[in-house]
């Protein structure tokens, strides 16, 4: 029989390290459910000094099991365990979020490759400059991840000022100001890389990039994590839309992404001319599907200046969702913790929030976190010639649920 010395793990819970853990009276499903990881130090008559186990060795054979975690111990008897040689030490560090407003940020909208201006034309001011007193602007372009209006664009800097092109053009494509900023900085530094048209590809035996697409980076990426931003949407590596299939070549299978609901999502906030698809004067917003999905149109999405690779400094990263609780009002959102976590709504959007904390509770504000009844989401796939921004007439649309998004790395101590 075996008998359980400690337990350290990492709690479920939102916010939660690394402790050592009281678990001997749980039973074996409410620890796969309490705990993302769990470590054993366990004893027996038959050994001559504790081995160490990962919980993990007894999902398939337990996972759903009402036994206490004592009684299971017990029944083992003197079976052979898999062991690890120590009970690893980790650290667990998250990207934080925070709307730079709020945390003070200067924005400005700019001519590219010129100082604010009053006397020149808005639809020229087609850039976002961002500083603040007293932080190092190099620094933020090292470690952050900035999105307007529910999109992440890419950033450039000087060093003096960080700089996103086209932002001003969400901007005013929107007439919305929201700005939130997804920091790395306890985790690691991160790498901007555009997708041009030359790193996408296709094998021979697919139809069409629009279906699945390969890209090719041509970066360093050992012991590093890569992630991806396409038309605003971040997709992390989850082998299923997105995931390694190289050292250095990944796929987006977009089999499994609601990509025209996205575009049409898009349509109120990004800049979407580039992509050259036909237009009807009396429906400007009609598209044909197939002209969507045709390579030389999709391949300029998935190179707008809202597309690139993001390249986290950190071998690996843990990806746990949060569910918030949504009320009739569109757009609001409660939490009983403090959040710092960046929020996710709809079909994948991730939503600026402004907090407020009253009697207990956490409200989040969001400009728009309505999920649309699309009129062609009704309709079989297969029989879809056109789509439009049009939804259902008995039900517009649904007030959107969400989810903060925890992104984080578990360091081992050394």
């Amino acid at each position: 029989m075996y008998s359980l010395v400690s337990a350290y793990g990492l709690s479920s819970s939102p916010d939660s390290n690394w402790a050592p853990a009281t678990v001997g009276s749980m039973t074996m499903a409410e620890l796969f459910n309490r705990f993302w990881r769990l470590y054993l130090t366990l004893s027996s008559p038959f050994l001559a000094e504790d081995i160490y186990v990962d919980f993990e060795i007894f999902r398939s054979e337990a996972g759903a099991s009402t036994e206490t975690l004592t009684d299971f111990l017990t029944g083992l008897s003197n079976a052979a365990l898999q062991t690890v040689p120590s009970v690893p030490e980790f650290e667990t560090k998250k990207a934080h979020y925070f709307d730079a407003f709020r945390a003070g940020y200067k924005i400005d909208v700019t001519v590219p490759g010129s100082v604010p201006a009053v006397s020149t034309r808005v639809a020229d001011r087609t850039e976002v400059r961002i500083n603040r007193h007293n932080t190092d602007m190099q620094k933020f372009y090292d470690h952050c991840l900035v999105s307007i209006n529910g999109f992440y664009h890419r950033m450039e800097t000087d060093g003096e000022y960080c700089y996103i092109p086209d932002g001003g053009k969400s901007l005013l494509k929107s007439r919305q100001n929201q700005m939130g900023v997804l920091n790395f900085q306890d985790i690691g530094k991160i790498k901007i890389v555009p997708i041009t048209q030359d790193m996408v590809y296709k094998q021979a035996n697919e139809s069409f990039l629009g279906h699945r697409a390969y890209v090719e980076l041509n970066e360093n990426v050992e012991n590093k994590t890569v992630l991806a931003v396409i038309g605003g949407y971040l997709y992390k590596q989850d082998n299923l839309s997105f995931r390694a299939t190289g050292t250095k070549a990944f796929c987006f299978d977009f089999n499994h992404v609601p990509l025209l609901e996205r575009y049409f999502e898009s349509l109120s906030y990004l800049d979407m001319s580039s992509l050259g698809l036909p237009t009807n004067v009396k429906f400007p917003d009609q598209i044909k599907i197939d002209e969507f999905f045709k390579d030389e149109h999709f391949i300029k999405y998935m190179t707008l200046p809202q597309s690139f690779f993001v390249i986290v400094d950190a071998p690996s990263l843990v990806y746990r969702k949060y569910p918030v609780r949504h009320n009739n009002f569109p757009g609001v959102f409660r939490t009983y913790k403090e959040p710092f976590l960046p929020l996710i709504t709809g079909i994948g959007k991730v939503s600026e929030y402004w907090k407020q904390y009253a009697a207990g509770v956490w409200t989040l504000h969001v400009h728009n976190a309505v999920k649309y009844n699309r009129s062609f989401s009704s309709i079989n796939p297969e029989n879809i010639k056109f789509a439009t921004d049009n939804s259902m007439p008995y039900r517009r649309y649904y007030n959107g649920q969400g989810y903060l998004l925890e992104i984080a790395a578990d360091i081992q101590k050394p």
